[in-house]
């Protein structure tokens, strides 16, 4: 099932890596730059709640839902 796979980011959530584990998702572009981030942060300060919004361009291989 799509949505039983692990996201994998690396550096940050690396134990989702077993002997078992045979397929990860390996997340966005964005959660892998800001999760780095975060993680820094959140140790530093301790995080509460983040929210982030990125801004993608389209293409004209893409329509709009």
């Amino acid at each position: 099932q799509p949505g039983d796979l692990p996201i994998l980011l690396r550096g940050i959530n690396d134990e989702v890596l077993t002997p078992n584990t045979d397929v990860v998702a390996l997340g966005s572009n964005t959660s892998n730059a800001l999760a780095p981030v975060l993680r820094i942060l959140d140790q530093a300060f301790g995080v509460e709640r983040a929210f982030f919004t990125t801004v993608h361009a389209m293409t004209n291989t893409q329509r709009l839902a």
